[in-house]
């Protein structure tokens, strides 16, 4: 009987319970989102921006702690996974998500699982590049694992377009890389088709 091959996707290492439908949130309790009729103007605003692709390739989602900042993330991702517009979701916390340079491999994975194209474009990366999500240069990290699959999946289906939903980074360590990450990520997101929500970092 012949072995299975391993999945290249491995190699990227992806953090566990990350996506807004795995994850438990810092004090251990089950995900949730926003309750039935309540923040239907601010989902209704981010639906919009979702599907215009016109609209900025960033939405900053912020507000004071406890504003339910999370709740409307997970519900955002829950809408956008039902509709197949769901690329990837990270959600932080201040417990066992924290170390930001686990969110662009993590991405890549989920990303790679919502498109066969970009699949097989991150498996090519990973066959020449198999240490490419230990890279400590966020920019060429981003470029290897996210711009470029994504360019070449893409390049003959502009129609494709996905949501990257990025929840609470300002709560991982390192706030210095924190700050790579979001400079890196607008800047090659520019020339995408991919959009990503996030909240403000204070």
């Amino acid at each position: 009987m012949l072995d299975t091959p391993p999945d290249p996707l491995g190699l990227l290492k992806p953090a566990d319970r990350a996506s807004y439908d795995t994850r438990l949130s810092a004090e251990g309790d089950q995900p949730y989102g926003c309750m039935e009729d309540t923040r239907v103007m601010v989902l209704t605003d981010l639906e919009a921006w979702a599907h215009d692709p016109s609209a900025p390739k960033v939405y900053w989602l912020n507000g004071q702690l406890g504003t339910g900042k999370t709740s409307i993330a997970h519900t955002l991702c829950e809408r956008l996974d039902i509709q197949k517009k769901l690329g990837a979701s990270f959600f932080c916390s201040r417990s066992a998500l924290r170390d930001a340079r686990r969110i662009i491999p993590t991405t890549a994975s989920m990303l790679a699982r919502s498109n066969s194209k970009i699949r097989s474009a991150i498996h090519d990366v990973l066959a020449r590049k198999p240490d490419v999500a230990d890279l400590n240069y966020l920019p060429q990290q981003f470029s290897s694992l996210i711009v470029n699959p994504i360019k070449l999946a893409t390049a003959s289906h502009p129609e494709v377009y996905y949501i990257i939903v990025l929840d609470a980074i300002d709560e991982c360590s390192a706030s210095g890389v924190v700050e790579i990450l979001i400079k890196t990520a607008i800047d090659g997101m520019s020339d995408i088709p991919f959009k990503s929500l996030d909240y403000k970092p204070t």
